[in-house]
C-alpha cells in the first residue's frame, strides 16, 4: 500500500513524550490536531488523526486506559514509527516489518504475496494490503504511514472493535469494567492472534496466544515484573503477557529515565495475569484446546460453567496476605489449603505453604486478624531464577511498608552474602533492614538462599 523508500511518504519519528501525549488524547478522543495540506511533503490532503480514525464507543465501558495502549506500543515498535535508523525528530522509511516478504532474510527470495502490511508505530495492518479487501484509500494509508498520531489513533480503534467483539461474544476478564487495566487481557490476546465471531464454526480467541500454549513455559514469570532481561528473549511469553509487561514496567529512554508513567493496577501491587491454565472451555476455542495443566491454588480462579462462560473471576480473598504479594502466581507456585495452629501463647493462627516443584518454594504465617507474622521465601542453590524470586518476596505489600526501598536493599543484601559465602562456604546472614512493621534479611545456607520477613504480627505473639 505504502511503498519503501518512497519520497512523499517518509514518517517522522516522534519522541516518548510525543506518543504519550497523542495516547492520552486519544483514549478521549481528543487528537483532532490538524496536519495542513502537503504535510512535510507528503502531498496529502489536509487531514486530523482523529478526523480520519474516530474513537469508537466501547461495549460497557469508557475509554482505553492510556497504559494499555502505551503498552501495545512499546510492543509493537518500541514507540517507532520510522525506521530504528531514525532519530527523533528526524524523517525516515516507516517502520515496516518486512517489505519483501521473505522473512526479513537474504537467503529468500522476495514474495510480495508474504509481505508484512503493518506499519508505523502500531503496526496497523487493517486497511494496509492492496491485496485485500476494504483497503485504505491514498489519505487514510498515508496518515496511518507518515503521522505516529494517526497511526496511534488506527491502532486504538482496532484494539477497541477486539474489546467489543468479545463482549459480544460474553468473554469477559474479572468484572469486565474497562477501566481496569488488567480487564484488558483477552482484547489484547485477540489485538494480535485474531477474536473469531463467526458463528457457523468455533468462537473466541487464537491459540497462539493462549497462555496454556506448550510453546510457553509453564514456569515463567511475570515479564519484565523482576527482571528487565525478559526482553531479551521475548518469545517466552503470549502477546498480552508481554502488553502488560510493557504497561507496569514502561520502557526507558536514552538517559534512563521512565518513557511512560508507571500505572495504577487494580490489585495493590502490580498488574495482574492468570496463571497459564486459566483458560477457555474447547467450545470457545478457535482451535483445540490445550492439555490440561495444574492451576496454581486460589489465585485466579475459573468461573467457566459451559460454554458461554469464559471468564475469570476476582483473586480468591481465603488466600489473604498471599494474594496481595506477586510471587505465588507468578511462580508458579501451587498454594497448599491453609492451616489453623496456634502459637505458644494460644492465640490462633494461619499457615500456608507452596512450591513449584522447581525449587522454590514459600511459607507465609499470619494472624486471624491478617496480619503478617511471617514470609519465609526459599529457593534452593543454583535455581537461575533465585535472585528474581526473593527480590519478588522483598517487595511485599503491606501497610507502610516501601517496596521500592525493599528491593533496592535486598540487591545489595545478597550481593553482600554471596561475596560473604563464596569465601567462607558456610552459612552467611545479612545485616537487617526495617520498612514500615516489616523487618527482613538475607539467610544463605548450603543447600539454599533465603528471605525472611518479620511482620507486626510477631512482636504480639512471641
Amino acid at each position: 500500500m505504502v511503498k519503501r523508500n518512497d519520497p512523499e511518504r517518509q514518517a517522522v519519528q516522534p519522541s516518548a513524550n510525543m506518543v504519550e501525549w497523542a495516547v492520552d488524547q486519544a483514549v478521549h478522543g481528543d487528537l483532532t490536531t490538524t496536519r495542513p495540506a502537503n504535510w512535510h511533503d507528503t502531498g496529502l490532503a489536509a487531514f486530523s488523526p482523529q478526523g480520519l480514525f474516530p474513537k469508537a464507543d466501547l461495549t460497557d465501558g469508557d475509554s482505553v486506559p492510556a497504559q494499555v495502549m502505551l503498552g501495545i506500543l512499546a510492543q509493537e515498535s518500541n514507540f517507532k514509527q520510522a525506521s530504528w535508523h531514525s532519530v527523533y525528530g528526524d524523517s525516515g522509511n516507516v517502520l515496516q516489518a518486512d517489505w519483501f516478504g521473505n522473512g526479513a532474510s537474504i537467503h529468500y527470495y522476495p514474495d510480495r504475496t508474504n509481505a508484512d502490511c503493518g506499519y508505523g508505530i502500531g503496526q496497523v495492518t487493517t486497511g494496509m494490503s492492496e491485496t485485500k479487501p476494504d483497503a485504505y484509500d491514498t489519505l487514510h494509508a498515508g496518515a496511518i504511514a507518515t503521522d505516529y498520531a494517526s497511526n496511534i489513533s488506527a491502532g486504538l480503534r482496532i484494539l477497541t472493535e477486539k474489546w467489543n467483539q468479545l463482549k459480544a461474544l460474553g468473554m469477559n476478564v474479572n468484572n469486565g469494567d474497562s477501566k481496569y487495566i488488567e480487564n484488558w487481557y483477552m482484547a489484547l490476546w485477540g489485538y494480535n492472534s485474531g477474536v473469531y465471531t463467526d458463528p457457523s464454526a468455533k468462537t473466541g480467541l487464537g491459540f497462539l496466544n493462549n497462555p496454556a500454549n506448550p510453546v510457553y513455559p509453564a514456569d515463567r514469570a511475570a515479564f519484565l515484573r523482576f527482571d528487565t532481561g525478559a526482553a531479551a528473549h521475548l518469545a517466552d511469553w503470549p502477546y498480552q503477557e508481554k502488553v502488560l509487561g510493557w504497561a507496569e514496567v514502561p520502557q526507558q529512554t536514552w538517559n534512563a529515565e521512565r518513557r511512560t508513567r508507571n500505572p495504577t493496577c487494580r490489585w495493590p501491587t502490580s498488574c495482574s495475569t492468570p496463571p497459564p491454565a486459566t483458560t477457555c472451555s474447547a467450545t470457545r476455542a478457535s482451535t483445540p484446546a490445550p492439555p490440561a495443566r495444574p492451576t496454581p491454588a486460589r489465585v485466579w480462579t475459573s468461573s467457566a460453567a459451559g460454554p458461554r462462560a469464559c471468564t475469570t473471576t476476582d483473586r480468591a480473598s481465603t488466600t489473604r496476605t498471599v494474594t496481595r504479594q506477586p510471587s505465588s502466581s507468578a511462580w508458579g507456585i501451587t498454594l497448599g489449603d491453609p492451616k489453623e495452629e496456634e502459637f505458644p501463647g494460644g492465640r490462633e493462627k494461619t499457615v500456608i505453604t507452596g512450591d513449584n516443584g522447581k525449587g522454590l518454594s514459600l511459607l507465609l504465617t499470619v494472624t486471624k486478624s491478617d496480619e503478617l507474622v511471617l514470609l519465609d521465601c526459599i529457593a534452593e542453590n543454583g535455581n537461575s531464577h533465585t535472585a528474581a524470586f526473593l527480590r519478588a518476596c522483598a517487595a511485599v505489600d503491606a501497610p507502610g511498608a516501601d517496596p521500592n526501598k525493599a528491593t533496592t536493599w535486598f540487591d545489595q543484601a545478597k550481593k553482600e552474602t554471596d561475596t560473604l559465602y563464596a569465601k567462607k562456604k558456610e552459612a552467611t546472614v545479612s545485616g537487617s533492614l526495617t520498612t514500615g512493621k516489616l523487618v527482613m534479611f538475607v539467610n544463605r545456607l548450603t543447600d539454599s538462599e533465603q528471605l525472611k520477613i518479620f511482620g507486626g504480627g510477631t512482636a504480639e505473639n512471641y
